[in-house]
């Protein structure tokens, strides 16, 4: 539904354009996927007790939208092994439509007729229904059993090692009646390996079946082994044949997946002694003189030299030596082959190629390329090292040849004493940088903190203000301590000048602002109730109102009738105040 909607909202942006071709295919495909089904086969229908039968499991949907059942619902007296899966697409009377097989594979160890009842999978979020098969299971050297196509991996004799790409027949035989006429798509399957399909042409031969030769079907796979011991693979393909099965006629233009037993490989290590410039190259190779170009390349100019390896192995693979800077040469790493690994492969030769900068004029030799590869038959390390070839390389452009070559410096006569040069004159260097470039100075690797600096600033500044507008209260908390502070100190001062006026004043503006918060008000506006109020039930309230009450009914006294406070009365209970005042402290805190 996802392809459906976008391809119908593409239609809507493009207004009266004409649509591109691919957008009704796609509308196709959303409409196939609004209506998945599912259908199910066994292979043979008929099957040998003890031999295994192929369970496949097609559901319309692509495989990312399909969920494999760990296992399907089998009888008693059955046995399944969970296979692998395979996704094609197919052209039905609505367009193309995805298909996804899933297979299963299933043992009976008695004859008998067993049914597997209906049973749903999981696809494109719903439920689809799958229905329910039997399988006939006769004795061995029954008439009524059926012989399927049966598809195979032979592992060639011989020992095999880690990073060795192994080339494995995949055999389809016919069941006898030739109605297999092709396979496609064949692939492997095993978490140890790393597999190249399609290694070379199919063929036909006969093979034994039973004790009868039959035609079959050869492909090639290419699996490289990434662990050592005995490891365990599968091949897949789907046959091309003719429409008996339950599920071609079911599903028209569809082809039946078939997926082999599991071959064993037994892998092991490569051994120690391997020789200088071996990068994993294993086989059967040789290795042809390298070419430079162009012929005739000038001080200071590149220099292409290509270097080709000619066999067999994993040459797709190959990882050109490593080479390092000489006096006479600056080398640039090694580029590999630009061709495909599939073309590499057909024609046996990976080409790879090194950049060479001549330092100096005159007759140069490349250097020597140390190369190496492991042969698996002889269990043994050939050397295989690049020799080098004399390339003569010209003067920069501009400058003669005899200004190119370094003058030798005149004979003095024997008595005439060697001549001292006079001690040159030191240059400041301050903005000189040391002759370094600015990329490479102390400043400009500092300097790239800056960006970071700033960004983390403005992250944290940003953090901090959605904070503080996702909670208020801390932000008046922290205005009313630090006011709290600020009245606190005049009352100090007031009291150290002995001004109780002042005094009286500051307490009363310093109960305002510490209960302020509590109320969300401006703290001019609180009167002495509210700070009571404020203050918890119990002893702390009991305890300051006969402290509270005064102070503000003296602040009245002074702004409505001009009477200042006794200055005994109100320094008295300066020590209560000042505990009333750090207990509120505390509670903004």
């Amino acid at each position: 539904m996802v392809v459906f909607w976008f391809a119908m909202g593409l239609s809507v942006l493009a207004g009266n354009a004409p649509l591109d071709p691919i957008v009704p295919q796609l509308i196709q495909m959303g409409a196939g996927e609004s209506t998945v089904t599912a259908d199910a086969e066994f292979d043979p229908t008929v099957a040998v007790a003890g031999e295994p039968a192929l369970f496949r499991l097609v559901v319309t949907a692509h495989a990312e939208s399909a969920a494999q059942p760990d296992t399907i619902p089998v009888p008693a007296g059955l046995t399944v092994r969970a296979g692998g899966s395979s996704m094609g697409l197919a052209i039905n009377g609505r367009g193309l439509q995805f298909r996804t097989t899933f297979l299963y594979w299933v043992t009976a160890r008695q004859p008998g007729v067993y049914h597997l009842p209906a049973f749903t999978i999981s696809a494109n979020s719903r439920q689809v229904p799958v229905p329910a098969q039997t399988l006939l299971v006769v004795p061995p050297g029954s008439p009524e059993a059926v012989r399927p196509a049966k598809l195979t991996v032979e592992v060639p004799p011989g020992t095999y090692y880690v990073g060795q790409k192994i080339m494995l027949p995949v055999v389809l035989r016919d069941p006898g009646d030739n109605s297999v006429y092709g396979i496609n798509g064949t692939k492997g399957e095993g978490n140890d390996f790393i597999f190249d399909s399609g290694m070379g042409q199919q063929s036909r031969s006969m093979r034994d079946y039973g004790g009868k030769p039959v035609s079959a079907i050869i492909d090639r796979l290419a699996a490289i082994p990434v662990r050592d011991g005995e490891l365990t693979l599968t091949a897949q393909t789907v046959v091309y044949c003719r429409g008996t099965r339950h599920l071609q006629e079911a599903m028209p233009g569809y082809q039946p997946v078939f997926e082999s037993q599991p071959a064993t490989v037994r892998v092991k290590h490569l051994p120690k002694g391997e020789l200088p410039g071996f990068t994993g190259l294993i086989g059967h190779f040789a290795v042809a003189a390298p070419v430079a170009t162009p012929p005739g390349v000038r001080a200071g100019d590149p220099l292409d030299l290509a270097v080709t390896v000619t066999g067999e192995g994993n040459l797709d693979r190959l990882l050109p030596p490593p080479l390092a800077d000489t006096a006479d040469w600056q080398v640039f790493p090694a580029t590999p082959d630009v061709n495909a690994p599939a073309a590499i492969e057909q024609r046996r030769s990976n080409t790879f190629h090194y950049t060479l900068i001549p330092r100096r004029a005159g007759t140069l030799a490349t250097p020597v390329i140390p190369f190496s590869y492991f042969d698996p038959d002889r269990t043994a390390y050939f050397d295989l090292t690049i020799p080098s070839i004399t390339v003569t390389v010209l003067p920069p452009a501009g400058v003669p040849a005899a200004a190119a070559a370094p003058a030798a410096p005149p004979a003095l006569p024997e008595a005439a004493p060697p001549a001292v040069l006079p001690e040159l004159a030191r240059q400041p260097v301050h903005f000189g940088g040391a002759g370094l470039p600015w990329s490479e100075r102390t400043g400009f690797r500092a300097g790239q903190l800056v960006p970071a600096a700033l960004f983390l600033g403005l992250w944290g500044w940003d953090r901090r203000r959605r904070y503080l507008a996702a909670h208020p209260e801390v932000g008046r908390r922290a205005r009313a301590l630090r006011g709290l502070q600020r009245q606190r100190r005049a009352m100090r001062q007031a009291a150290e000048r002995g001004d109780a006026a002042a005094f009286t004043s500051a307490a009363v503006d310093a109960l305002r602002e510490a209960c302020a918060p509590v109320d969300a008000a401006n703290p001019q506006a609180l009167v002495g109730e509210d700070i009571l109020a404020a203050l918890p039930e119990g002893a702390v309230r009991s305890a300051a109102e006969p402290l509270v009450r005064p102070l503000f009914a003296a602040v009245e006294r002074m702004n409505y009738r001009g009477e200042a406070p006794a200055p005994a009365a109100v320094f008295a209970r300066q020590a209560e105040l000042e505990e009333l005042l750090e207990y509120l402290r505390r509670r903004l805190c």
